[in-house]
């Protein structure tokens, strides 16, 4: 089952969500160049509409699901 979370209070189900952490980064060749550490995460949702797009996951709030 696809974890729910709330976009603007809608709820949306997350379809795709990424696991980049820093680890698999790849080795820059120039070590002087600074890079973002903490790549944007974007993450495919469908709306209740049945609408998909891919979004960042900043602001998207997990909602509790019942035991």
């Amino acid at each position: 089952m696809s974890p729910t979370h709330l976009e603007h209070g809608q709820p949306v189900t997350v379809l795709v969500r990424p696991r980049l952490t820093r680890k698999d980064l790849p080795a820059s060749r120039f070590p002087f160049v600074r890079t973002n550490p903490y790549p944007v995460r974007n993450v495919l949702i469908e709306r209740a509409d049945g609408s998909r797009v891919v979004r960042p996951w900043r602001g998207l709030v997990p909602t509790k699901e019942a035991p």
